[in-house]
């Protein structure tokens, strides 16, 4: 059995320095650090730091998983196809970065956005709908 924990663990923010965690977890005992994809669009967007935080990760032990709650812009659910469009670009791409950090398991509520407006109409049905659809193009 291997154990992990999620970097927001100490964290009051969603990005943070995660070689910085890829060491204390190690320190600690654990096997994996789960990572926020909201970081691959700021400090760990490019190529290289990913490529960097793999190798650092690696060569601790440190397995990465990632988890992330998609913004509204980034539903593939959404009624709207402009949003279900940027959605899928959003979506191609952190497959892609995940793929160059190794990851192999990502998590959150990737089927919708977080947090939900529930101020609005909620149309499960057809969001599920849209989300599989959407899924079979990435």
């Amino acid at each position: 059995m291997k154990y992990g924990i999620y970097f927001a663990y100490w964290e009051k923010e969603w990005s943070a320095n995660y070689e910085k965690y890829v060491d204390k977890v190690a320190d600690l005992g654990f096997d994996i650090l789960e990572i926020s994809v909201g970081a691959l669009k700021g400090a760990y967007a490019s190529d290289e730091k990913l490529k960097a935080l793999r190798e650092h990760a690696d060569n601790r032990g440190i397995e990465l998983t990632a988890g992330y709650g998609p913004a509204f812009n980034e539903n593939l659910g959404s009624a709207d196809p402009a949003i279900r469009a940027h959605a899928l670009e959003f979506f191609k791409n952190t497959l892609r970065q995940l793929s160059l950090l190794g990851v192999k398991k990502y998590g959150g509520g990737l089927y919708s956005y977080w947090p939900v407006d529930y101020s609005k109409p909620i149309d499960k049905a057809g969001d599920l709908a849209r989300s599989i659809e959407s899924m079979k193009e990435i």
